[in-house]
């Protein structure tokens, strides 16, 4: 407002009737002007503070950056620290009590197995199979002989599941097997309630089997179903 007012006064000075149309000529110039300066001057004050907070940020993110990257190489170094056989040892003995020696030896996988058995990690199992490979019921790579018959088989597994207390993995054992339809044949046989040939011979081998193994003999499944079977 001040240079209009200082420009109008020097016009008036050098032109005494200054002419009206000039003179608003000028005034809306300056008007402008006035009006434009501030708009220029809070851009440039806006966009220098934006810069200024993109900055920041970017300086503030490689810290983070580097931080982190320092973080993760300790951590590398650390995990890679090697530990000798004496520190490996003192661990175990400290933390190895003597039932665990008896599970992790019961839980060995038997080479002689073969690798699709059904009860190739299971111990107690495999004793059943055991009994009735020397009872002539299987041959030695677990697989029946010519004699035996298909409710036989569906019979074994149902005992062993029933004794043991563990799912019973018919399809397994089909495929073990290359038979077809145990748990069809199970569920005929438990609905006629029909007697399986040679039931008791396969029970000996169950019942003997069972009271010479550690484990099997305390089972309580075992000693229920024992209850029923005469010796």
């Amino acid at each position: 407002m001040a240079c209009c007012y200082a420009a109008t006064l020097l016009y008036k000075l050098v032109y005494p009737e200054p002419n009206d149309r000039l003179l608003g000529i000028i005034w809306m110039t300056l008007g402008m002007i006035a009006l434009i300066a501030p708009l220029v001057h809070l851009y440039f004050k806006l966009t220098a503070s934006k810069m200024e907070k993109v900055t920041g940020i970017s300086e503030k993110q490689g810290k983070v950056l580097k931080n982190d990257v320092r973080e993760q190489s300790i951590l590398n170094s650390s995990s890679s620290v090697p530990t000798t056989d004496d520190d490996n040892a003192d661990d175990d003995s400290d933390t190895t009590t003597d039932d665990e020696a008896v599970d992790s030896a019961d839980t060995n996988i038997d080479t002689t197995i073969p690798s699709d058995a059904p009860f190739v990690d299971d111990p107690l199992s495999k004793a059943f199979f055991d009994g009735l490979v020397e009872a002539n019921f299987l041959d030695a790579n677990y697989q029946p002989n010519s004699s035996i018959l298909k409710s036989q088989l569906v019979y074994i597994i149902a005992t062993i599941s029933e004794i043991l207390n563990i799912n019973t993995c018919w399809g397994a054992y089909e495929r073990f097997w290359k038979m077809t339809n145990f748990r069809q044949n199970y569920n005929s046989m438990f609905k006629r309630d029909s007697s399986v040939t040679n039931k008791e011979a396969i029970d000996q081998v169950f019942l003997r089997v069972g009271l010479n193994h550690d484990r099997i003999k305390d089972l309580r499944t075992f000693i229920r179903w024992k209850a029923n079977i005469p010796e």
